[in-house]
């Protein structure tokens, strides 16, 4: 039982880890998009205005289930040394499921990119 909950603790550890992670590459993406959109209408720019990327809630769930799968695997080999097979399984998972990830945010920069060329154009009417 010990086991379970140190593996457990692990797989909770690096999903908090994993939040801020997941901050980060959301205000680059922001920067992105800001940057894209700055370069084609540089000289009509309005002050305050900034891109926003805001994740799907697939990709949210991918992330929690990409890092989450991650800390189990971390764990399992930290704890369960005699559970390798195990361990290598559940992170070719982890790994899949992070490869869907990827593939969450390549879809969604660009309509995260459209929505915010809205909010620029609305915000460039007043």
């Amino acid at each position: 039982m010990q086991i379970v909950m140190n593996i457990g603790l692990v797989a909770l550890v690096s999903l908090a880890a994993s939040f801020l992670l997941l901050a980060k590459l959301h205000r680059q993406l922001s920067h992105m998009i800001e940057g894209r959109i700055y370069q084609e209408r540089a000289q009509n720019w309005p002050d305050g205005v900034h891109a926003k990327y805001r994740a799907s809630s697939k990709e949210l769930m991918l992330h929690v289930a990409s890092f989450g799968l991650l800390g189990i695997t971390v764990g399992l080999l930290v704890y369960a040394r005699q559970q390798l097979v195990l361990a290598l399984i559940v992170g070719a998972l982890a790994l899949a499921v992070f490869y869907l990830l990827t593939k969450e945010v390549r879809k969604n920069f660009p309509i995260e990119e459209e929505r915010n060329r809205a909010v620029f154009e609305g915000q460039k009417r007043r």
